[in-house]
């Protein structure tokens, strides 16, 4: 909690009106933790002063110690940077273009004079950023809108004694379709941007809050966690990504956004939900959830050890590391309630029915389908049990979708690409049984808790039975390559030639995974459909 009084005169009388408040409610505060008469400081990430808001010291150091980027990643923690400082760079979509235009090229790292310009003009400006002012009482603001072919601007600005100063920036890269917007359209695009910029999509019943959102699983809600490791489940290059902010692949196993992206966009807590081993996250973005998610792991522990990525079990670790951050930032009495009100979401077991049981074989002779669903179900409930232990209250488990439906299995578990594979679908439904019998028992036993099954079986199996009724016209290949078996590494830059141009006819965009489009069609369904289970 921070007081911020606008004159130092008034600071004694504002402090004792917190202090009744606080009275009257029977709350106290920690003496110890507690500092008053504070010029400056650090908050959420940035530095308040009685100027205004402004980038923290050390950042501005460690801009004015950029080097000259020599490789497509340390471009990308360049973008990380920029994203990080997005609110004080006026025209940032255009000032970074050239830096998002060459990870989306990807062939063959080639940095010329235009980018060195770029370069340096970007850390010229961040070296001295400006200071976003504060807000008024029922002062009169204004917005200024800039349209450019490529980008849509706008700056909320607050007179101060005949003197403009900003509040916030906002910008956008434009791609596809925005970009052939008449200047109109753009403008109030921008408009658009700004007014829903922290608004929810979805309204929380019964004044009910969800500070944050925090991912457990695989590829389906991973953003980039599979980056830094030495694996084949990775999608850090081109065309994944190719829909995404300025066409950069971030490890999102899609062609943009992924589920973890449209649940905090739709509940109004932010844009994108960050890997949480992304070298760039900043500590403000710990407030608002990250994801733990590996793409290729799974419940059982064999699945993740196949392809060399993060097991559900290390996931874990990772939590309780983010919980002794949060603890640093906010306090223990916050983080406590943080972990308690944020939803907390686990999406694992296709990779365990489709790699581990079906196409490697490896678990066939071990175990039959019920008994193989029932290693998994053990698994899933030690796991929510232990989320429950570490504080989360507001648990999320979706099902197994239709496995046999997805482009890869059609092929090389059902032998055709026109029909879905009947035994990968039968396995689904039957952990699915099992999971939400289990989750009903744990929502009933453990207190305060509410712990939900999230049906993601039906909604993804009509969207792939009835692709027209969605406005898409393919269903049974991904939008990738030959666009029945690539998937991860398989699908790359050599296959651009084969990869289709308008991917928003498919519902898949790999051989596994769906398309932006779709994710966002589907989340749609269930954050209508289960909000209320939550709050």
């Amino acid at each position: 909690m921070v007081l911020k009084s606008k004159l130092v005169s008034n600071h004694v009388r504002d402090l004792g009106d917190v202090f009744e408040i606080l009275r009257k409610y029977r709350l106290r505060l920690n003496a110890s933790k507690c500092s008053f008469g504070v010029g400056s400081g650090k908050f959420l990430g940035y530095m308040v002063t009685h100027r205004g808001i402004e980038v923290i010291p050390d950042q501005i150091r460690a801009i004015h110690s950029l080097q000259l980027p020599r490789n497509p990643k340390e471009v990308q923690k360049l973008t990380g940077i920029i994203a990080a400082l997005n609110r004080f760079i006026s025209r940032s979509a255009n000032r970074c273009r050239p830096f998002f235009l060459l990870l989306n090229k990807w062939k063959g790292f080639v940095w010329t004079e235009e980018y060195a310009l770029a370069f340096q003009q970007l850390k010229e400006y961040l070296s001295r950023p400006p200071i976003m002012s504060s807000l008024e009482a029922d002062e009169v603001l204004f917005a200024y809108i800039a349209v450019a072919p490529h980008a849509v601007i706008l700056v909320l600005i607050r007179e101060d004694n005949g003197t403009q100063r900003p509040i916030y920036y906002v910008s956008k890269s434009l791609h596809k379709v925005e970009i052939r917007y008449l200047p109109l359209e753009k403008a109030v695009l921008a408009t658009l941007l700004f007014c829903v910029d922290q608004e929810a999509v979805i309204q929380i019943p019964n004044n009910e809050t969800v500070p944050a959102v925090i991912m457990f699983g695989d590829s389906i809600v991973d953003t980039g966690n599979n980056n830094g490791l030495i694996s084949a489940m990775k999608c850090d290059f081109p065309p994944y990504g190719r829909d995404f902010n300025g066409g950069m692949p971030t490890g999102r196993f899609s062609n943009g956004k992924v589920p973890s992206d449209f649940l905090v966009e739709e509940l109004g807590i932010k844009d994108l939900l960050p890997a949480y081993r992304d070298p760039s996250l900043q500590p403000k973005d710990l407030l608002t959830g990250v994801s733990f998610a590996s793409g290729g792991t799974g419940y059982d522990p064999l699945t993740p050890k196949i392809v060399s990525v993060i097991p559900l079990s290390e996931q874990l670790q990772d939590f309780k590391q983010y919980i002794g951050k949060l603890k640093g930032i906010v306090g223990e009495e916050r983080t406590n309630f943080i972990l308690a009100k944020s939803a907390v979401f686990v999406v694992a077991s296709s990779n365990d029915i489709a790699n581990t049981y079906f196409l490697t074989g490896i678990r066939k002779a071990e175990y039959d389908i019920p008994s193989y669903a029932d290693l998994l179900l053990n698994s899933a409930s030690n796991f929510i049990k232990e989320l429950y232990g570490l504080g989360a209250r507001r648990i999320g488990v979706f099902s197994a979708p239709p496995l046999g439906c997805v482009p890869s299995q059609r092929l090389l578990v059902g032998g055709s690409e026109t029909k879905c594979a009947k035994q990968p679908n039968q396995a689904s439904q039957v952990f699915n049984d099992k999971l939400s019998r289990e989750l009903g028992y744990l929502n009933n036993n453990l207190p305060n808790a509410k712990v939900v099954y999230i049906d993601v079986y039906n909604p993804i199996l009509d969207l792939v039975t009835n692709p027209k009724k969605y406005g898409f016209e393919i269903a049974n290949k991904g939008c990738c390559g030959t666009r029945t078996v690539e998937v991860a590494i398989l699908c790359n830059q050599l296959d651009h030639h084969h990869t289709c141009t308008d991917d928003s006819k498919y519902v898949f965009f790999d051989s596994y995974h769906p398309t932006e489009k779709a994710y966002k069609i589907i989340v749609n369904q269930l954050i209508t459909k289960y909000i209320y289970n939550f709050v």
